[in-house]
């Protein structure tokens, strides 16, 4: 994680997609860091209709704080 940061608006680790959920409530967002995604719960944001830009400026941010002190929690590997 560290890799793929810091975050500056403008460079590369600065661009987002943000991905709407089906089956759960909440987005992920994508960066420029293949296969690292950062999830966005609704109740994170104080707007309750935010468009695609807030959420993936929350996320981006996220992301951020994630590439300063990363913790990871889940890898998924293929045997």
């Amino acid at each position: 994680m560290k890799e793929f940061g810091p975050v500056y608006p403008g460079g590369p680790a600065g661009d987002f997609g943000v991905t709407h959920l089906n089956k759960t409530d909440g987005w992920v967002i994508s960066g420029h860091g293949y296969g690292m995604y950062t999830y966005v719960n609704p109740n994170e944001l104080k707007s309750e209709s935010p468009d695609d830009t807030e959420i993936g400026l929350f996320g981006r941010n996220k992301r951020g704080l994630d590439g300063k002190n990363p913790i990871i929690i889940y890898v998924n590997r293929k045997k």
